[in-house]
């Protein structure tokens, strides 16, 4: 049903030289009794300190939030947590309804030690990948791109604090470092691709100059950078 890692995602975790926190947030809809009915059953089976369930402001539709880890205990207990909501609701959806933008899921990766020109330029090869696999990223999901939303992502590049980015800039008051959040995946997107790739890059080459990064001004309006534009290309192409 749904696929935020797989077995090479785990082995990677598991072998790599850094060590990686990740952290994920998914939307979705169902009933609009479900907050009340679902959330403190599910605080009562699971340890609530791993997830947060919060009401988003589209119709019927909520967030949960899994907060940082490095534990593949975790991973697994996630998904047990999204598959039961599922199971257990029958207006579950991770589609959005027709007139709204597709439900939203965000990685969160923080990587301890990790040197600054490093870090940047894993977020540069990230938009690289997000770029040339953008078929991956749509999957029925244009209208977030199309969307006026400030909200949500417009531009292919990384940014601080910068919703319109499809690459987040964050801090992290508990770890106490700088991690990324990548926001261009719907909730049935094949995050285990992106996850998977961000792994395999954690020993990249230092780049000199950011080919996605804040300094590219005016090519945020480019073809290339326009995330609307691309989505718009690949809905032809359909």
């Amino acid at each position: 049903m749904w696929r935020f890692f797989d077995d090479t995602s785990l082995f990677l975790l598991k072998n790599s030289d850094q060590k990686v926190s990740i952290g994920i947030e998914v939307e979705f809809v169902t009933h609009e009794n479900f907050f009340i009915w679902n959330a403190e059953r599910l605080n009562i089976i699971f340890k609530n300190e791993i997830f947060e369930i919060k009401k988003e402001r589209n119709k019927n539709q909520y967030e949960i939030v899994f907060f940082f880890s490095d534990k593949t205990a975790d991973f697994q207990q996630w998904r047990e947590i999204l598959e039961l909501i599922a199971v257990t609701n029958l207006h579950f959806n991770f589609d959005s309804y027709v007139d709204e933008v597709s439900n939203a899921f965000h990685l969160n990766v923080s990587i301890e030690n990790y040197s600054e020109n490093h870090f940047y330029s894993l977020c540069d090869r990230i938009c690289d990948f997000i770029f040339k696999n953008f078929h991956l990223v749509v999957q029925n999901n244009e209208r977030m791109f199309l969307s006026n939303d400030v909200f949500l992502p417009k531009i292919l590049g990384w940014g601080y604090e910068n919703r319109m980015c499809a690459i987040r800039i964050r801090k992290n008051h508990i770890l106490n470092n700088r991690f990324f959040e990548v926001r261009v995946f719907s909730s049935r997107g094949p995050i285990f691709v992106l996850l998977n790739f961000i792994l395999l890059n954690l020993k990249g080459e230092q780049l000199v100059k950011y080919e996605y990064g804040p300094e590219f001004g005016v090519e945020a309006n480019s073809a290339r950078t326009n995330l609307g534009y691309l989505a718009f290309c690949i809905k032809e192409q359909m």
